[in-house]
């Protein structure tokens, strides 16, 4: 603002000059310039300073002047006028500049704008216009904004009992959370009409008596509920979880129980299971199964084994029924693979165990059912068939046939299950036919059967056999347990593989080998022998070849 209009705009504020409409013209025409607020704040004309407020288009202008403005009936028309204020904040400013409780009454009730009569319902003071904008008004903010002013606890019953409005939760919520006159409690939660005013209530209800009243005679299983889970009275909790025609109101009795004597019958005969698992929940979890224990009577104990949702309850239960109980047969097929496999211990039927034994789903039950089993056909299918390796090995380790075992050490598919049916053979015969028609399907197997033959010409048949079935390893195997020098020195000389001859020479005395090499008419074979690195036979194979030659006859 240049010298001359601040000059003349001190004079107007200072009442030197009265053409106010020169005023605001200046003063519209710098509306960013400091000075303007130093000349706004120096004015007392209230019509001016509305003009401001209203007009300027800068807002800490605007500011200055409704701060300035102290007209109460101004700022109260200024608030109710229906205009678009350039920003909420001249509603808030505006506002706090009004203290009259008439105007603000008045601009709660009347005004078109909600966060007007939001902010103006915040500054009052009147308890019974805020209840009764907190019922009346048609803004759900508007009314919790009145509910949250309130502090009179009877016209917070008032509100309860006055407004129906189910959709104004949050304005109920604001309402019970800042009740606590006991008395009007008590009165709402017997009274109201509407079921969630009652458990809103009752929540914070203390008297005793009275939450005994209404968990037994309230028409609403809700509120029973709410007002069992606040009760004490654990002789009348008793009662009610016995009694109570809701299974609901039952489970909540049943989660404030102490007695364990009280609550062992409800978690294993009551008919409802979700009162029955309330009651095992308030229980240390070994104190049903140790009751279950000491039961007898096998209807109770049928109805646990198959109904109740700890598998260590029923794990009781089941050890305590009859072998030939209805009961046992249905545990069967119980969930829990530990109940099943100790079942096993207790069964004697055989359809039974063969039942589990090739259909239950799990590996530990069907090994626990094959330990049981004799029939033998039945542990050569399991040995072959079963999808569990430990299953095969049991089932292979209960056979005792030799047939079967030579089918299984045959056919099986897994190298350790026909290794087991082998050495379960005790006939030699059997053991040369794996031996020999096996076949390249497993040469440890081939090994394994052939170290268990004990019958010379067997091995000797097995030893000098040269079929593309019988490994290195295999003929080694036979060669080891042969014991006619004459045969091994005859492999130890002649064999083609240098292998095989090196480990049928081993063990064999030196003596032997040599009055072997000196029977030889082989010539090619001899002069093979005389070129050996290091060997003691050397020079027989020499001598040999000399005499061969000369014509000499065999010493």
């Amino acid at each position: 603002m240049d010298a001359d209009a601040l000059d003349q705009s001190s004079n107007f504020a200072d009442g030197k000059e009265s053409d106010q409409t020169a005023l605001f013209r200046i003063l519209m025409n710098h509306e960013a310039a400091e000075d303007s607020f130093a000349v706004v704040r120096k004015l007392t004309d209230q019509a001016l300073l509305a003009r401001i407020a209203v007009e300027a288009s800068n807002f800490n202008l605007r500011e200055a002047a409704i701060s300035n403005l102290t007209d109460q009936a101004l700022l109260g028309k200024l608030a109710l006028e229906d205009r678009d204020w350039p920003s909420f904040a001249d509603q808030v400013v505006l506002l706090r500049a009004i203290t009259d409780q008439s105007f603000l009454a008045k601009i709660a009730m009347e005004c078109r704008n909600k966060f007007v009569r939001s902010l103006a319902t915040s500054r009052l003071t009147d308890q019974v216009l805020l209840a009764k904008i907190a019922l009346a008004d048609e803004d759900r903010n508007v009314r919790e904004t009145a509910v949250l002013s309130l502090a009179d606890q009877s016209l917070f019953a008032k509100l309860v009992f006055e407004n129906n409005d189910l959709d104004v939760q949050l304005s109920r919520w604001d309402i019970f959370e800042r009740l606590t006159d006991q008395a009007v409690l008590a009165r709402i939660a017997v009274e109201a009409r509407n079921q969630f005013d009652r458990c809103f209530a009752i929540r914070k209800l203390e008297d005793q008596a009275l939450l005994a009243k209404i968990a037994v005679e309230d028409e609403a299983y809700s509120v029973r509920e709410i007002a069992v889970e606040v009760l004490t009275d654990q002789a009348l909790l008793t009662k009610i979880a016995a009694q109570d025609n809701d299974s609901r109101v039952r489970k909540a009795a049943v989660l404030k129980l102490l007695d364990q004597s009280v609550l062992i019958p409800i978690a294993l005969e009551y008919r409802n299971a979700s009162v029955r698992r309330a009651a095992a929940s308030r229980l240390p979890h070994y104190v049903l199964p140790s009751f279950v224990a000491t039961l007898s009577d096998q209807d109770l104990l049928t109805t646990i084994a198959v109904e109740d949702e700890d598998y260590e309850v029923r794990q009781a239960a089941i050890s305590k029924l009859a072998v030939s109980s209805l009961a046992l047969r249905i545990a069967l097929n119980d969930p829990n693979w530990h109940i099943r496999k100790n079942l096993v211990d207790r069964l004697t039927d055989p359809e039974l165990l063969a039942k589990l034994a090739t259909e239950d789903k799990d590996d530990e039950v069907r090994e626990a059912a094959v330990r049981k089993i004799t029939y033998k056909s039945l542990l050569a299918k399991i040995a072959l068939e079963d999808r569990g390796h430990l299953v095969r090995l049991v089932a292979v380790e209960r056979l005792m046939d030799q047939a079967l075992l030579r089918k299984v050490a045959m056919e099986s598919d897994d190298s350790r299950v026909r290794q087991e049916a082998i050495q379960r053979i005790r006939d030699e015969g059997l053991l040369e036919e794996i031996a020999t028609n096996l076949g390249e399907k497993d040469a440890e197997v081939r090994m394994a059967a052939v170290k268990k033959i004990r019958d010379q010409s067997l091995l000797a048949k097995i030893s000098t056999e040269e079929n593309s079935y019988f490994t290195s390893g295999v003929r080694l195997a036979a060669i080891k347990q042969l014991k006619d020098h004459t045969l091994r020195s005859k492999i130890a000389l002649e064999d083609k593989d240098p292998l095989i001859r090196e480990a049928a020479r081993l063990g064999l005395p030196t003596e032997v080998l040599r009055s072997a090499v000196a029977r030889l008419t082989d010539e090619a074979l001899l002069r093979t022998i005389a070129m050996e690195p290091k060997s003691s036979l050397r020079g027989v194979a020499r001598e040999r070849l000399a005499a061969l030659r000369a014509g000499k006859p065999l010493r």
